[in-house]
């Protein structure tokens, strides 16, 4: 991986110390390559479907990774981060405040040895990454920032819309986290939602930040193979809803499933996730909470009451989720008028 571009330090003051919120140094756009990265790229698609005519990325990526701790000897600058920053929405169950780690924008690639050098750099960082290393629990998520050249947030939020539920599934356990409520349906109208559920509000599935789209759903990564594969599916979800739009759902997740085998241990348990994934995309698609994905939307799994919202989604129950729970249906109509 000596050839082609090398992602490295800059010495940045700042980059090797814990910040408050918001306090970290500036990030680095580190999407350029050189010519031999973009021949190396392994896929079938056109290099200008994927490479922008500067030679950068087309697709970028950017995750916050939230632990409840870190050594001292984990805190210093790395080629992978822009530096760190205290979080009091993690730091375990019981509050207290820990610690998140912020990477610079990153290339968001197909199979190449471009991508392998993103990868090594979450090697690197393996000391912070590492649950072994830098513990995190349930109260820790991973927000990823999505970007595409030429598309703003509400572009990209409209192409990969059709293709969010496995996103849903993935992380079915944070739906009805304080922190990661509003639109639940992925609605990019202007004002669309009511109270909690509002389409601009912060605290939301996915915040749309005019330049790109910001995942706030995905739950704490605990290792470098599990931040592998998430890079790997956001790829996938990108690609697909820009340079495949219109193509089936159902093809779609034919083209994650050997990821979803790479994070699973058993087959019943991949199942079960691209099962999910239909119902979830079913519910995005259709403004709609079913019998299946309604104990994931009102929380009925969540084991701690910390972040957890109040609240309910009965107005939107399919038809017969209202009658099996004695709620009244409401007609999409109805919905409008009261949001």
């Amino acid at each position: 991986m000596r050839n082609g571009i090398q992602f490295t330090t800059d010495g940045q003051y700042g980059r090797n110390e814990v910040r408050g919120y918001h306090g970290s140094p500036r990030h680095e756009f580190k999407t350029s390559a050189a010519a031999s990265d973009i021949a190396g790229l392994k896929t079938r698609q056109p290099s200008s479907e994927l490479v922008t005519a500067q030679n950068e990325a087309r697709f970028r990526i950017g995750m916050e990774i939230e632990k409840n701790s870190m050594t001292r000897s984990s805190i210093k600058e790395y080629p992978l981060f822009k530096g760190f920053e205290r979080d009091s929405t993690c730091g375990g169950i019981g509050g207290g405040g820990g610690i998140e780690a912020i990477t610079h924008v990153l290339p968001l690639l197909p199979k190449s040895h471009w991508r392998s050098k993103v990868f090594n750099m979450f090697h690197e960082a393996e000391r912070v990454i590492e649950d072994s290393h830098s513990p995190s629990d349930a109260s820790c998520s991973t927000h990823t920032h999505l970007s595409v050249a030429t598309m703003n947030g509400t572009e990209l939020l409209e192409a990969v819309r059709p293709y969010s539920g496995i996103i849903y599934a993935l992380f079915r356990y944070r739906l009805a986290n304080y922190y990661a409520l509003g639109n639940p349906f992925l609605n990019t109208t202007e004002g669309y939602g009511c109270s909690s559920w509002e389409c601009g509000t912060k605290y939301c599935v996915v915040k749309n930040t005019g330049h790109g789209i910001e995942f706030r759903l995905p739950s704490r990564i605990k290792s470098v193979k599990g931040m592998i594969r998430r890079y790997e599916l956001f790829f996938e979800l990108v690609n697909f809803g820009v340079n495949h739009a219109g193509k089936s759902h159902a093809s779609f997740l034919k083209r994650i499933t050997p990821i979803i085998k790479r994070m699973y241990d058993t087959q019943e348990e991949v199942d079960n996730i691209l099962t999910l994934a239909k119902a979830f995309q079913k519910a995005i698609n259709n403004n709609r909470v079913c019998a299946v994905t309604r104990e994931w939307f009102e929380g009925d799994h969540i084991r701690h009451q910390r972040s957890r919202r109040d609240g309910d989604m009965s107005l939107f129950y399919t038809r017969a989720l209202a009658r099996e729970t004695g709620n009244r249906y409401r007609t999409n109509e109805e919905i409008n008028s009261l949001i």
